[in-house]
């Protein structure tokens, strides 16, 4: 009998080769995908490298955006912590990334057209983030989210919260200083107590301590915390604490000026004060914030999100067509921005004629109150006098035609009068509605020795008068992207007062009654010569 032998199949062991190749080309896409990214983004900056000198500008210039120069290495260095989740993904061009680039583009000119050099800045930095989710897709710009969105704290911008703080730190210290017994006269910014007088100016707003304040609670809230919860608490402190603690600090500098006869605190040492405070109050935000940490700092979470690529396949062609595709369209968008430009620059002088004067009012001599609104840039002036009765109303028009950089209708440095002024003080200011609900305007009550001046201020574009500077900035942009030159006006009326703002509000509010309709007709007439 013949006994079969038991075979035996040998199974040859299992290589690795086929492993090491995907993983050898996996790295060799991502360096491809590097490579082409920052190439792209150095490109998109270069684009657009008035608008990014524009920013280093202010960063060198403003000790208030001097931190701009930190941001992008902390956001640099903040990616890196995550290369080992970067690392498991696969990159792949989105549309959705692509769109939001475009979305920003049309952004950069129209706030480039309106001369809205914030606008330009946000859209020129959020580019980036933008083509990290449009080259490298969805779950790779997820995974990095927070570094990218940490860029734009970057741009230069708070200057529109000055005003407030400033009123809110003036309300706060008199507040305070009437609380603790200390009598107290008030006009505007500028307050009184027996020992001497005070005055809240821009660099008492604490627009510094704010900023700061919050780009370091964005920044640790990110590095301590995982609970959304958490890290928007530490957040909103971020913002909260510094505005009162500057209301705080500047109550407890005039203190330290009226317990000391103003030996103290009045001069370099009211700084100095200012920041040794602003420093033990931020030390304790955040020494409180961490005793509730949930990590031990720069470790973040070595999670790759639900959302992650895992079935994308390597598509290098696919990222190199796109990017070849954003750098055209970036270029064409740009050299089409630099030619409404120059045929903006192309417009005739301006013939700005005086305004006639209209029953019940006649013309006058300019009554030349001393005063004038700081604005700069513009085309053409004129100053007129109208009188009724005992009311003589001064009328000055500013009018801009063809505006660019510096010469803009609407900035953030064209202010009716400086808060430091030598010449005036103002002792109010709000914003009031008249002629039944269609101009808001800005009224500033002044003061110059025993003489009061009341002004009020309104902007004119295409027959709209308005004070709101985003809908002036959307009107000027339109005007430019349809062609024309993109032209408006500002209009200021004074009259003198003795301590009588109602008085004097009801002469301004007779006259514009009257007269606002003549003024829009010839700055009308103005725009179509």
């Amino acid at each position: 009998m013949k006994h079969d032998q038991p075979q035996f199949l040998v199974t040859p062991a299992p290589q690795d080769h086929d492993t090491d190749h995907e993983a050898s080309g996996h790295a060799r896409l991502w360096r491809w995908a590097g490579a082409v990214l920052v190439l792209v983004i150095v490109g998109q900056l270069y684009l657009h490298r008035e608008t990014l000198l524009s920013m280093v500008a202010l960063w060198n210039r403003s000790e208030t955006y001097t931190h701009g120069w930190i941001i992008p290495p902390i956001s640099a260095y903040l990616i890196w912590l995550r290369r080992q989740d970067l690392s498991k993904l696969m990159p792949s061009p989105s549309v959705l990334g692509t769109l939001l680039w475009a979305i920003l583009n049309v952004a950069w000119l129209i706030g480039h057209l309106a001369g809205a050099l914030v606008v330009t800045q946000y859209a020129v930095f959020a580019m980036i983030p933008a083509l990290v989710w449009a080259l490298l897709g969805t779950a790779v710009a997820w995974t990095v989210a927070f570094p990218l969105i940490f860029l734009l704290l970057a741009v230069p911008s708070g200057e529109a919260m000055v005003p407030t703080l400033i009123d809110f730190t003036a309300d706060f210290t008199v507040k305070m200083l009437q609380l603790t017994g200390i009598p107290v006269y008030r006009e505007g910014t500028y307050f009184s107590v027996p020992s001497g007088d005070w005055n809240v100016v821009e660099a008492c707003s604490g627009i510094r301590y704010l900023i700061a304040s919050f780009t370091g609670g964005c920044l640790f809230a990110y590095l301590y915390y995982r609970s959304a919860w958490k890290r928007l608490t530490v957040i909103v402190a971020s913002i909260l604490i510094p505005i009162a603690a500057n209301g705080l600090r500047a109550y407890m500098i005039v203190m330290i000026g009226h317990l000391s006869d103003m030996r103290l605190a009045v001069g370099v040492d009211h700084f100095i004060y200012g920041w040794v405070f602003f420093g033990m109050v931020m030390f304790a935000l955040f020494w409180v914030a961490s005793l509730w940490r949930e990590t031990d700092g720069m470790e973040v979470e070595s999670v790759v999100p639900g959302i992650a690529n895992r079935g994308a396949r390597p598509r290098l062609p696919l990222l190199l067509m796109t990017a070849l595709a954003l750098c055209v369209a970036g270029g064409v968008w740009r050299s089409y921005g630099t030619h409404l430009d120059s045929e903006a620059s192309q417009h005739k002088p301006v013939q700005l004629p005086e305004i006639a004067a209209r029953e019940p009012w006649r013309a006058v001599p300019d009554p030349g109150t001393g005063w004038e609104p700081r604005f700069r840039g513009f085309d053409q002036s004129i100053s007129q006098g109208f009188a009724q009765g005992d009311a003589v109303v001064q009328l000055k028009v500013l009018y801009y035609r063809g505006q660019t950089e510096g010469r803009e209708l609407i900035s953030s440095t064209n202010l009716v009068i400086r808060p430091s002024s030598d010449d005036w003080r103002v002792t109010g200011h709000r914003t009031l509605t008249e002629l039944g609900g269609e101009v808001r305007l800005q009224e500033t009550d002044m003061k110059q020795g025993d003489e009061h001046l009341l002004v009020w201020h309104w902007n004119v574009v295409d027959g709209r008068a308005f004070i709101n500077p985003f809908l002036g900035k959307w009107l000027l942009a339109r005007d430019r992207i349809l062609g024309q030159t993109g032209e408006g006006a500002a209009v200021f009326i004074a009259v003198r007062h003795r301590k009588q703002p109602d008085i004097a509000r009801a002469q301004l509010r007779a006259f514009m009654g009257t007269m606002n309709t003549g003024i829009i007709a010839t700055l009308g007439q103005v725009k179509d010569r």
